[in-house]
């Protein structure tokens, strides 16, 4: 009996050190995730979740109204985007992926449309499956804005036949002008800003055919 005593006394000292453990590290990683800029999520896989209180200014709400279930289920998400995030959350709880990301729409009680992202991964396991997820949530509405602008912008750029010829023709005249004059300044000048701006269009077409940004130099010179 007495081994007994002492061994289940040794249990539970050591379950409470465990305990005492999983809270400090899980108030590290609030501490953490308040240094950065975005709202964080902490929340039990099946169980509740608490979210920061900046996580109400993204989400558009009161920090009182912001629910305490998974960031996947939140009522906000636009409805076209619920099985996306939902997939996303899934995958990651079954492995298939590295960590929980997706990028979604939500719609508040005045109607007005904020895109979200919200990234995440599990932090606690039991038997190889996910007990525990923290993560981040933040309005990336203006960068989303700017990539659709940027969209329009390049979709606007496609290379016009009719200008290539154009430069070409610019490009010969530049060419002949300095043959028969080498000196002739203006005629440098044309046939640089003319080579410049073929250079320019085939960058942006190789961009655009490898779905790279186009720069802000090609963008300039194409207007």
């Amino acid at each position: 009996p007495g081994e007994i005593f002492h061994a289940t006394i040794r249990e539970i000292t050591d379950r409470v050190a465990r305990d005492a453990i999983v809270s400090a590290e899980r108030e590290r990683m609030r501490q953490i995730l308040d240094a950065t800029a975005d709202a964080w999520w902490d929340g039990a896989v099946g169980g509740s979740t608490r979210f920061s209180e900046s996580a109400a200014a993204v989400l558009g709400c009161a920090p009182s109204e912001v629910p305490a279930c998974s960031p996947a289920e939140l009522p906000w998400i636009h409805p076209d985007d619920r099985v996306r995030v939902a997939d996303a959350w899934r995958a990651h709880l079954e492995g298939s992926v590295g960590r929980y990301e997706c990028t979604h729409r939500t719609v508040d009680a005045a109607g007005t449309v904020r895109w979200i992202r919200q990234r995440g991964r599990a932090v606690e396991f039991e038997a190889g499956r996910p007990t525990r997820l923290v993560g981040t949530i933040a309005d990336v509405s203006d960068v989303v804005a700017q990539r659709d602008a940027l969209a329009a912008d390049e979709s606007k750029l496609a290379i016009d036949p009719k200008a290539m010829v154009a430069l070409e023709e610019a490009e010969a005249s530049a060419r002949r002008r300095l043959k028969e004059k080498p000196e002739d300044l203006p005629a440098m000048r044309d046939l640089r800003a003319t080579l410049r701006k073929k250079a320019v269009l085939f960058e942006r077409a190789r961009n655009l055919k490898d779905g790279l940004p186009v720069t802000a130099e090609a963008l300039a010179m194409a207007r």
